[in-house]
C-alpha cells in the first residue's frame, strides 16, 4: 500500500485520543464516566485498524525477517520501557507480565501476536493467489481468530493473562478490517457512499446509548465509528494533512511508550469537580472532564516529544528504547 499523508494524521489523532484517555484515567483518576466510555468505544480499535491498513502491503514478506522486524519495533520497547515503568512504580516483573493489561503496555505484545497469527493466512492467500476474492480472504483470516477464541476458552487464566488473549480476541477483527479495506478498493467505495456513512453514524450513536454501560461491550461501537473516522481523515484535506496530527503520527510508538511517565497526578481536581454537582449538569461532567483531559494531554505530548527528540540523538538509545535501528532524519 502506498503511504498516504492522511495515515500519519490518522495515527496522530489516535495517539492523541489515547493520551487524553490516560490523562483522564491515571491523571484525574476517572475511569467510569461518560467521557471514558466515549473514547473507549473507538481509540484502541482505531489504532488496530490503522495497523491493519499498513500491514502485509508487500507480496514478498519472509517469515523470519518479518518476525525480527516486528519484535524489534514492538517487543523491545515493551520490555525495556515497560520494565523501566515497572521499576519506577515498584512493580515486580511477574506482576507486569501476568497482568493481562501489562500495566498499560498491552498494545505492543498484542499487536505482535496478531501479526504472527495473521502471517500464515497471508502466506496461504499469496500461495493460492487470492487477489480479488474478499470472501476467500475472510475465510483464511477468520481461522486464526477461531484458534485464538478456542485458546481463550481452554487455556488457564495465567496463560490467558500472560498472552493478553482477551485483547487479541477483541481487537483482531479491527486489524483485519483495516487490512481488507487497504486491499480491496470495493470496501472503501461502499463505505464512501453517503447513505452508508449516515447509517454508520446512526448505529454508532444508538449502540453507544444502549451498551456503553455493558461490561466489555463498548468496543462493538468501534465497528461502526472507526470507519467513519477513517473516511473523515481520508476525505478531508484539512484533517488529512493537519500538521499537529501528522507530526505525532510519525512517532506514535514513541509517544505511546513514554507518555505514562509524563502524566501528572491531578486527582484533587477531579474530587473538586465531583463535589460541585450542584453547579454542573448531572452527566458525569462530560464536557468538563474532556476539556481538562485535552489540556493535560497536550502538555504531556509536548513533554514526551521533547524527550523523544533527545533520545533520537543517540542511535543506541533509539534502538534500545524504540527498536529503531537507524536514527531518524
Amino acid at each position: 500500500m502506498e503511504h498516504k499523508a492522511y495515515i500519519d494524521s490518522l495515527r496522530g489523532f489516535a495517539i492523541f485520543v489515547v493520551v487524553i484517555g490516560h490523562c483522564c484515567e491515571f491523571g484525574l483518576g476517572q475511569n467510569n464516566t461518560l467521557f471514558n466510555y466515549m473514547y473507549y468505544s473507538f481509540h484502541m480499535p482505531l489504532f488496530m485498524f490503522i495497523s491493519g491498513l499498513v500491514a502485509f502491503h508487500r507480496p514478498d514478506y519472509k517469515f523470519i525477517p518479518f518476525v525480527k522486524s516486528k519484535a524489534c519495533r514492538l517487543l523491545i520497547p515493551f520490555f525495556v520501557v515497560g520494565g523501566l515503568s515497572c521499576l519506577a512504580r515498584n512493580i515486580g516483573i511477574s506482576d507486569f507480565l501476568l497482568d493481562f493489561a501489562k500495566k498499560g503496555y498491552w498494545f505492543l505484545p498484542v499487536l505482535f501476536f496478531i501479526m504472527l497469527l495473521m502471517f500464515p493466512a497471508y502466506i496461504l492467500s499469496r500461495k493460492f493467489n487470492v487477489k480479488n476474492s474478499l470472501w476467500k480472504d475472510l475465510a483464511l483470516y477468520f481461522i486464526p481468530l477461531v484458534f485464538t477464541v478456542v485458546c481463550y476458552k481452554i487455556l488457564p487464566a495465567s496463560i490467558n493473562n500472560l498472552l493478553s488473549i482477551k485483547y487479541i480476541v477483541k481487537l483482531y477483527p479491527f486489524v483485519l478490517m483495516g487490512m481488507l479495506t487497504s486491499k480491496y478498493a470495493s470496501i472503501d467505495k461502499i463505505m464512501n457512499k453517503d447513505w452508508v456513512k449516515c447509517l454508520l453514524l446512526i448505529f454508532s450513536g444508538i449502540l453507544f446509548a444502549f451498551i456503553y454501560r455493558v461490561n466489555g461491550a463498548i468496543s462493538i461501537v468501534g465497528y461502526f465509528l472507526v470507519p467513519v473516522i477513517y473516511l473523515l481523515f481520508k476525505n478531508s484535506k484539512k484533517l488529512g494533512t493537519a500538521k499537529c496530527f501528522s507530526k505525532m503520527g510519525g512517532v506514535t510508538l514513541q509517544i505511546y511508550v513514554l507518555h505514562y511517565f509524563m502524566i501528572p497526578s491531578m486527582r484533587s481536581i477531579a474530587n473538586f469537580i465531583d463535589e460541585q454537582q450542584v453547579f454542573f449538569i448531572n452527566n458525569h461532567n462530560f464536557l468538563l472532564y474532556a476539556f481538562i483531559s485535552i489540556i493535560i494531554a497536550s502538555m504531556v505530548i509536548l513533554c514526551t516529544l521533547s524527550v523523544v527528540k533527545m533520545i533520537e540523538l543517540s542511535s543506541v538509545l533509539n534502538f534500545i528504547m524504540f527498536g529503531i535501528k537507524h536514527k531518524r532524519k
